[in-house]
């Protein structure tokens, strides 16, 4: 398997200078936290109710003891133990997590009328390697549906999943290519089919999602950038309705979010920072995050980011939450 290394840093320059200046942006709300003290918060998935946006479902992992259900309000609606669930994602109602206690892929489905997930994997799914991060896609043109499982040791694994006729999912290893060191954080945007993969130590790279194509990922931004400060994390993008893309990456090291285009050569745009309001404390040490783009009602009415909470102020000491950051408040600094 080919190993891929940064490139020169000159290729970095068309991007803009250096470090440049660092918007606030406050917080919108926060959830409660999760049940479990210390590193324990990590990634998050939105379930969109398909009637009503406002009755739309968070889905948090506690990546020592499970999942929690959140409402738009950050009410804690259950908590799941389905053991060390680090990453997760979702697509066409299916939901995929990483266990990193028995190395393996989970697949579930969201009850709403019981408000929980309920597991559909037909088989116990094991991975080769240590899993850590998860995103999925959906190909609009052959209809299937895939998740991307990332290593501590750099591998990129991707499952085609496959929905069986008693309501279960059947899945399988399609592809498989190796990333120079630790990759955690990615995110697939369906309209161009390309994955977007944070590799800890180096940066925001871009690859195809077909199955039957050689990865050949090339560089976007890197810590040697002035814009990332290691480790890179969560990524998620953002559909404007005029067909703009916006790509948005937590820069864990400097507790920075960098925004760039999610179209052309993904220009870098700016850096922000989500800092304390009336409602909430500020964030630090962002691992995962998800972005809504669609309205979700009044409180989010262009759409949603969701972040994970490093700081261990807010409500009971000790323990992360998520924080909400209403998208409305991001739209005067893009173009």
């Amino acid at each position: 398997m080919r190993v891929f290394v940064p490139l020169a840093v000159g290729l970095f320059l068309a991007l803009g200078a250096a470090t440049s200046k660092v918007i606030k942006i406050p917080a919108t709300l926060e959830t409660e936290p999760v049940l479990t003290p210390g590193d324990a918060a990590d990634d998050v998935a939105v379930w969109i109710h398909p009637k009503d946006p406002e009755l739309s479902i968070i889905i948090g992992t506690d990546k020592k003891n499970g999942v929690v259900l959140y409402d738009l309000h950050g009410k804690r609606l259950k908590f799941q133990n389905f053991g060390p669930i680090n990453n997760i994602d979702i697509r066409n109602g299916v939901i995929t997590a990483t266990n990193r206690a028995r190395n393996g892929l989970d697949i579930y489905r969201l009850n709403y009328e019981a408000l929980e997930l309920e597991k559909v994997s037909l088989h116990e799914f094991t991975a080769t390697f240590p899993v850590y991060g998860i995103c999925m896609s959906h190909d609009p043109k052959t209809n299937r549906l895939y998740s991307f499982i990332t290593g501590k040791d750099g591998t990129v694994e991707q499952w085609q999943l496959t929905e069986t006729s008693d309501g279960k999912v059947d899945a399988k290893p399609v592809r498989k290519f190796q990333m120079s060191s630790q990759t955690e954080g990615c995110v697939v945007d369906d309209g161009s089919q390309a994955l977007y993969l944070s590799e800890e130590e180096v940066g925001l790279w871009k690859t195809s999602t077909d199955p039957l194509r050689k990865a050949k990922p090339t560089l976007i931004d890197s810590t040697q950038s002035g814009h990332l400060t290691a480790d890179i994390e969560g990524v998620g993008i953002y559909k404007r309705k005029d067909g703009k893309k916006f790509i948005v990456l937590s820069s864990q090291g400097d507790d920075t979010y960098v925004v760039y285009e999610g179209q052309g050569d993904h220009r870098f745009l700016l850096k922000f920072k989500i800092v304390k309001s009336s409602q909430t404390d500020g964030v630090t040490h962002t691992d995962g995050l998800d972005i809504v783009s669609q309205p979700l009602g009044n409180l989010f009415p262009h759409g949603l980011l969701i972040v994970q909470d490093d700081n261990k102020i807010s409500f009971e000491k000790g323990y992360q939450d998520f924080k909400f950051v209403s998208w409305e408040l991001l739209m005067p600094y893009l173009p």
